[in-house]
């Protein structure tokens, strides 16, 4: 028989906010530097849900159902890039989502979907199952 684990937006909003101040790292998937995918995929990982690596690749998991921004609830991911997908954060709540970015400053921090810098860029979202 599986075990099948439900996450809690609450929860995994709650494992993303201990990242806070990390810092940026291309490629990092620790406490002592995070990248924007690395991030989202050890939240999920602590919720006991395995993601792939890169956000070109947890965009496209047949495992995540797309959400509608209008339909966005905590923990959704939410995906931006200009040409291609190539950034991944995690929706909060109240229009913002946490990431790990070198925008604005080089951490894991939160921001406003509203920014004009990731209005430009958002691509989707996606609910991790």
């Amino acid at each position: 028989m599986k075990t099948v684990i439900r996450h809690e937006p609450a929860d995994l909003v709650a494992t993303a906010r201990r990242f806070a101040g990390v810092p940026y790292l291309w490629g990092g998937m620790s406490a002592h530097g995070l990248d924007c995918s690395g991030l989202t995929s050890r939240v999920y990982a602590f919720q006991g849900i395995l993601l792939p690596r890169d956000a070109d690749m947890q965009f496209d998991d047949p495992h995540a159902r797309p959400v509608e921004r209008g339909e966005l609830r905590p923990g959704d991911l939410v995906f931006f890039g200009k040409d291609k997908i190539t950034h991944v954060g995690m929706y909060v709540g109240e229009g913002r989502f946490i990431n790990a970015t070198t925008h604005t400053r080089p951490d894991v921090h939160e921001e406003s979907l509203d920014d004009p810098h990731w209005v430009a860029l958002y691509r989707g979202a996606r609910r991790p199952q």
